[in-house]
């Protein structure tokens, strides 16, 4: 073959090529703009059984919610009867203004269930006055002399009548889309098979390029095993920290136990000895808190920490707690000033506004300087509880606030040498997050530290998290 045909040959299967391709895109696109019109009414008729569905089991629930009213005269039982009646309402709303985008249902049997609706209500509402007036045998007699369930298998037999309507509709429309469906296989796979004749032509410049891409699926594949095991010896190590410090708490709790019964027996000890016992304890303590800090921040990374909001009374626990630093505030001769508003009590979740309240104040203390003050306000703003822990302590500079919340950060030092593990600060920052809080905080070196956190107040109708 000479190579003036080659190349003639060539830009002829090039250009049926494209030809073709043009073909096949204006095919596809016929056939899926067809596909996106069935799949849009396929989707009506689906909002149209969901909505029935949904009218039916309000029905129901109004029902359950009259009857257990009705049975035990508990008002509670009302929340069920009232909320179901405000969302039949927007059902049936729903279901009008969908229906009448499509002419398979007709309006006058739209009206029925309407009127069946009403009629069942009413009857409903009929037994609840009985109730209020004459008592439970008379509410007994119009429900099972009014004709309610009669009504009611009417208006399920209309529901299901309409469901029938829709999933006809859906099985004939899911059919063509599956005609639609194949057809536009089999463009798309013609389309392909004359795409072919053009990568034909350029194999050398694709094969070089899927070599490429196969060199670097490689490094991606090492690359995820080296990511894959790295992440398994973090778990492993992380399994091994918990367990270790899991198994140091008893210990330390019996060393501090035997230090603390030593301690008050200390008529036959030396003064060293006493000095030995104290260190002894301070030492054991830290140690424990550690460990404690450490098996918390394992939790909160296995999202296993569970967080419940109960009523309480904020400023009880807060005495509860200062009561607890009342020798060290003696010890640094510190006063605390609190300034919180006629709160009886508020609903949150009671453990992290503990843990917040007593790191807060402790690191108030150990960052204070002797005969200063420390100041405590709280207040509510709309749905939300505010804390404001304000010190005259040494402060923290600009640069350091940005990394104030991270774990194992120690911007400054005890003014009297206390202990600190730089895991406080960040446990409570998680935590105040996790219940959708926040705390922030306000500083100045040489004047002081403000921390402001804000926890979500629930009222009794939302659920834990």
């Amino acid at each position: 073959m000479s190579k003036f045909l080659k190349y003639n040959l060539v830009y002829l299967f090039v250009g049926l090529s494209i030809v073709l391709l043009l073909m096949t895109l204006i095919l596809n696109y016929k056939s899926e703009e067809l596909q996106n019109d069935y799949i849009e009414l396929s989707f009506l008729a689906s909002a149209i059984i969901n909505s029935a569905t949904q009218i039916e089991l309000h029905l129901v629930d109004i029902e359950t919610g009259q009857r257990g009213y009705i049975i035990t005269g508990e008002q509670k039982y009302l929340d069920p009867y009232n909320d179901g009646n405000k969302q039949l309402d927007n059902e049936l709303t729903k279901f009008a203004e969908l229906t009448s985008v499509t002419d398979l249902i007709p309006q006058d049997s739209v009206n029925r269930l309407n009127s069946l609706i009403n009629e069942r209500l009413d009857i409903l509402n009929l037994a609840i006055e009985q109730f209020h007036t004459q008592g439970f045998s008379a509410a007994q007699t119009i429900i099972t002399t009014a004709g309610g369930q009669n009504v009611m298998e009417s208006i399920r037999s209309l529901i299901d009548y309409f469901i029938q309507i829709e999933h006809e509709i859906l099985a004939e429309r899911t059919l063509k889309i599956k005609k639609f469906s194949t057809y536009n296989v089999i463009i798309t796979y013609s389309g392909i098979l004359f795409s072919i004749i053009i990568i034909s032509f350029t194999g050398i410049s694709t094969f070089k390029r899927a070599k490429h891409n196969l060199a670097l699926g490689y490094q991606i594949s090492l690359i995820n095993h080296q990511l894959t095991n790295a992440i398994e010896h973090v778990k492993i190590k992380n399994q091994y920290i918990g367990m270790a410090a899991h198994d140091l708490r008893n210990p330390l709790g019996a060393i501090i136990s035997f230090s603390e019964l030593m301690s008050e027996e200390n008529s036959n000890l030396t003064e060293d000895q006493v000095m030995f016992l104290e260190q002894i304890d301070i030492s054991s303590e830290y140690a424990l808190k550690l460990v404690n800090e450490m098996l918390e921040i394992q939790t909160i990374e296995e999202s296993k920490l569970e967080h419940h909001f109960e009523y309480f009374d904020p400023t009880k626990l807060l005495n509860h707690i200062l009561f607890g630093f009342k020798e060290k505030l003696q010890n640094k001769s510190i006063t605390i000033s609190t300034d919180i508003s006629q709160i009886e009590l508020i609903h949150t979740d009671r453990t992290v506004y503990l843990q917040t309240i007593d790191n807060l104040i402790s690191n108030a203390i150990k960052f204070s300087m002797p005969n200063t003050s420390i100041f405590v306000t709280m207040f509510k703003h709309e749905n939300e509880f505010i804390i404001e822990i304000k010190d005259q302590g040494v402060g923290i500079s600009q640069q350091d606030l940005p990394k104030l919340f991270e774990r194992f950060q120690k911007i400054n030092r005890p003014t009297a040498g206390e202990s600190s593990t730089g895991l406080g600060l960040s446990i409570i920052y998680d935590r105040i997050n996790q219940i959708g809080g926040t705390i922030t905080c306000e500083s100045e070196v040489g004047v002081g530290s403000k921390f402001i956190v804000q926890l979500p107040i629930r009222n009794n109708l939302d659920t834990d998290k």
